[in-house]
């Protein structure tokens, strides 16, 4: 029975058609009901195992051969923080509300070595294979969340995993956030969904591993170009509560899509498989092939759009839009894996060539875009009982990316409570493919004349806890030529000697059943004329926790606090899925967030009530009264929340 459900599960995962998520589940479950009940087949004697909760590990350092799994944090979760943007804690500018596209205001110049599209407009809620978590799971384990709130506002995490044999893991995680009509006379929909699955199989002599992960992203919403005008909102220069407040006026050339007449489609598919094996038993010594396949989509379609800005040279009829556009990559890679060790000192070692291949293509054109490189790749890890290293190196020999490099050096060290960190990134690469080359109805982007980008990148922090406090302290500067940036519109320009620094501090206070943790980020640029992004982020929480109701339950009272300084804001553009900043007086930020919330932890169920947004019609003038975060789209007003989380064991 194992037999046929390994054949299964590799057919599984060479179908790519959205049926192979449906067909694996129902296979996943019925070779479970049909293991399982081998394995309870013993009668009375059978022996009851007990509940448990699974350690984790990364695809990342299982490719690398760190098998060691990290415990379950049985920690009470913040569950209130329901989606990926609120647990990251970070800055980030969305269309609003929860699930539409985003955009992170954490400056960053580092870029993932390679081919890269430059396209993702969901950096919190997209799930890529090669960030895949695997469990080491003595039973079957399930969890699932569930938030909702009105006007058809829904949030949902589910996650099972679960051991077939000790050697074979399979895991499949799924979220999904959808809006439904979030303003009064808006139309504005949103639908988000991730989907994960993963198999880590390692035969019982360990000498061969096989890591199979498909992901699929997708999103589809109506765009409806904001509420400026909404008074609901919004209040005039006299700071009347509820005042009108004369539109904003759209910057020129900015798409502004019809009510419920545009509509967009998002899709992004990640799968890869990975393959190693110890040529010589008892040798610490193993071949690697690892092969990575994904495809970034968007269309957008809107049948009426207004024919001022388009003219009557579009390729379609005048006044309707259909724009498409996907980049595929490829990805081959072959080479060979170590480990050795000296005294209480582990090595793991990787080296691998690499193959890349991606195309871009739009749909209103007869032919595509190749380009190619290949490179080589070499990774070592150590590990030691009062240090830890891992160094990355990339070079890419020919292609595209020919001449480009990465490396990245990490180094922690460890002496009783206090913990120190550094890094050093020294990288080259070549503009991402959306702004080298770009094709829409609207706009043509040709950038091929760009030099590549020079980073170098410092990293230095200090962290400690104990019974009553934790902190951490990071310190990032860098220096970066040739940066592309884009300002008014999505064509890109070059900036050249950008200096930048930032500062991270994070702090967790005990004081009996008191908690109170800090939040802040700091960051400055020599040209804060061509980067929107707020100096200063401020998160706090305050919290009272206990035993209530005898002990039965673990119960939280607490209240959140968000803040960014004033910046530049965004406008999205919804035919090309991306956000640029504009000149505005209008600025984004200087408004700070307050939510309140309840929340309770019974076994192995927890649940929150949650009040975002009460300082909606509290906030006074200092503050900034257009509270948006991207231009035109008004933060969600107040609103109530309520939601859970259970654990579900075998």
């Amino acid at each position: 029975m194992l037999a046929l459900c390994l054949l299964l599960r590799n057919f599984a995962v060479l179908l790519f058609h959205p049926l192979r998520h449906i067909f694996t589940g129902i296979l996943l479950v019925l070779c479970s009901s049909v293991l399982n009940a081998q394995d309870d087949n013993s009668g009375d004697t059978a022996i009851t195992r007990k509940r448990s909760s699974p350690g984790s590990q990364s695809l990342r350092n299982l490719s690398m051969g760190n098998d060691s799994f990290v415990p379950w944090d049985s920690a009470f979760p913040f569950v209130h923080r329901y989606v990926p943007a609120l647990a990251s804690a970070m800055p980030f500018a969305d269309l609003g509300v929860a699930g539409s596209p985003q955009r992170n205001l954490f400056f960053s110049a580092e870029q993932a070595a390679g081919l890269q599209s430059g396209f993702n407009p969901y950096p919190f809620q997209n799930k890529f294979a090669p960030d895949f978590i695997f469990y080491k799971a003595a039973v079957p384990f399930t969890r699932f969340s569930y938030a909702q709130g009105g006007n058809g506002r829904t949030a949902f995490n589910g996650t099972h995993t679960q051991n077939f044999s000790p050697t074979w893991n399979v895991t499949a995680d799924f979220s999904s956030i959808s809006n439904n009509k979030i303003y009064a006379g808006s139309l504005q929909e949103h639908m988000h969904k991730s989907t994960t699955a993963g198999s880590r199989f390692k035969t019982q002599n360990g000498r061969f591993s096989q890591y199979l992960v498909v992901s699929w992203n997708r999103a589809r919403r109506n765009e409806n170009g904001g509420l400026s005008d909404d008074s609901l909102f919004f209040r005039n220069d006299t700071g009347t509560l509820f005042g009108k407040k004369n539109p904003l006026k759209r910057v020129e050339g900015e798409y502004d899509p019809m009510l419920a007449a545009a509509k967009s489609f998002y899709a992004s598919r990640y799968h890869l498989v990975e393959h190693q094996f110890q040529p010589v038993r008892g040798k610490n010594l193993w071949l690697v092939h690892r092969l990575d396949w994904n495809k970034d989509k968007y269309q957008l379609k809107d049948s009426r759009r207004d024919t001022a800005y388009y003219g009557s040279w579009s390729q379609y009829a005048t006044g309707f839009v259909n724009d498409s556009f996907a980049w595929s990559f490829l990805k081959n890679e072959a080479g060979i894996g170590a480990r050795a060790v000296a005294g209480s000192t582990e090595l793991l070692l990787r080296g691998t060539w690499g193959y890349e291949w991606s195309r871009y293509s739009a749909e209103y054109l007869y032919e595509s875009i190749i380009q190619r490189t290949q490179a080589l790749h070499g990774s070592v890890i150590a590990n030691a009982p009062s240090w830890q290293a891992h160094v990355q190196a990339d070079y890419y020999l020919s292609g595209y990316a020919q001449g480009d490099y990465k490396l990245a050096a990490n180094a922690r060290y460890t002496a009783g409570k206090l913990k120190a960190h550094a890094g050093l990134v020294l990288q080259q690469y070549h503009m991402p493919l959306m702004v080298n080359r770009f094709w829409n109805n609207s706009f043509d982007i040709s950038n091929a004349g760009f030099s590549p980008a020079n980073l170098q990148q410092l990293q230095a922090g200090v962290a400690t806890s104990g019974s009553h406090i934790r902190a951490e302290g990071t310190i990032i500067a860098g220096t970066t030529n040739h940066l592309p940036y884009n300002y008014g519109s999505l064509n890109y320009q070059q900036a050249a000697n950008l200096n930048f620094a930032q500062a991270r501090v994070s702090a967790m206070f005990r004081l009996g059943r008191w908690h109170m943790d800090y939040r802040l980020v700091w960051q400055t640029f020599n040209k804060s004329e061509i980067i929107s992004a707020p100096a200063i982020f401020w998160y706090s929480s305050w919290y009272y926790q206990g035993r209530v109701f005898k002990g039965a339950m673990l119960a939280r009272l607490g209240a959140d606090v968000w803040y960014t300084t004033k910046y530049d804001p965004y406008v999205y553009r919804a035919d090309a899925a991306a956000f640029y900043p504009v000149k505005s007086n209008s600025k984004a930020g200087n408004y700070p967030m307050l939510d309140v919330y309840v929340s309770g932890e019974v076994k192995t169920v927890q649940i929150f009530v949650k009040l975002e947004h009460i300082n909606n019609n509290l906030t006074r003038y200092g503050f900034n009264n257009q509270y948006f975060s991207a231009l035109h789209y008004p933060l969600e007003p107040f609103r109530l929340r309520i939601g859970l989380s259970w654990k579900f064991f075998y």
